[in-house]
């Protein structure tokens, strides 16, 4: 007789649920009792909390009168919470890691992106949208700043690759804004140079708050200078890139690294005030 599949070991389920069930009594709500992987949730008026979530970025099913959401890891289930004290207005029990994480979701009719950044990771990139080339340029920008990445979602791309790339590069700037909060403490400023085999890249970058772009890309394979602006757009930040050399992909490829090693670099808390003579970003 054939041997049993091993089953997964439930207890880091069970002790999460719990854990979440209490941050949850600890926001004033009331869980039912659940041996499931979810949480049941009464509330006054669960669609419009559930609608107040997804804007947030957090998926939820909503009824009516109740929301359900399924119990996940630590960080995704603490961003459950925050998002959930937001909404209803209520302090957090749970603490937010600095400010230096975002999770965020850009829908159009054209795409659908969600996003999960964290400033201080370790390089842990996904990006998964289809358009291959244009997700490996979002990865090794990612990659390079030292960020934790999970980026998904799905576009028009019988259509091109056009859409599903610029609304990548736009949801990771957002992201990126979210993450920062209001920039308090962070360095500001960062620049690199980046070389890559026959192609050289230098980049600049000001966390600053205005939107700017000056790019200078000796040979684009088609999108890199318009997802690089879109976004330094998104994300508030003006951005520097010079990048020549003799092969396209070479040439982009070394921006978004030089890039991502300048926004390493911009995003280094370094002090407790804003990094502004004005006192405002």
């Amino acid at each position: 007789m054939a041997a049993l599949a091993e089953l997964p070991d439930p207890s880091p389920v069970i002790e999460e649920r719990a854990r979440l069930a209490s941050a949850f009594r600890a926001l004033g709500l009331a869980p039912l009792e659940s041996h499931a992987n979810f949480l049941y949730l009464p509330v006054d008026d669960g669609l419009a909390l559930g609608d107040a979530l997804l804007r947030q970025g957090i998926v939820v099913r909503a009824y009516p009168e109740a929301i359900r959401a399924t119990v996940l890891d630590a960080p995704d289930d603490d961003l459950l919470v925050e998002a959930l004290a937001r909404a209803l207005e209520r302090p957090s029990p749970v603490a937010a890691a600095g400010g230096r994480r975002a999770r965020t979701l850009r829908a159009t009719a054209e795409t659908r992106i969600a996003t999960r950044l964290a400033l201080d990771g370790a390089s842990r990139v996904r990006v998964s949208t289809g358009a291959g080339l244009y997700d490996h340029f979002l990865e090794q920008l990612a990659f390079h700043a030292g960020f934790d990445l999970v980026l998904e979602g799905a576009g028009d791309l019988e259509t091109g690759d056009h859409h599903t790339a610029e609304d990548a590069a736009l949801a990771l700037g957002a992201a990126l804004d979210a993450a920062l909060g209001d920039r308090r403490g962070i360095a500001r400023y960062g620049d690199a140079v980046v070389p890559m085999d026959d192609a050289l890249a230098r980049a600049a970058v000001d966390l600053g708050g205005r939107a700017n772009a000056e790019l200078k890309l000796e040979l684009d394979p088609g999108l890199a200078t318009h997802m690089l602006a879109s976004f330094a757009q998104a994300a508030r930040a003006s951005i520097n890139v010079e990048s020549s050399g003799r092969d396209a992909h070479h040439v982009a490829e070394a921006a978004f690294k030089a890039v991502g090693r300048a926004l390493r670099a911009a995003v280094r808390a370094e002090s407790a005030g804003l990094p502004s003579t004005k006192g405002l970003l």
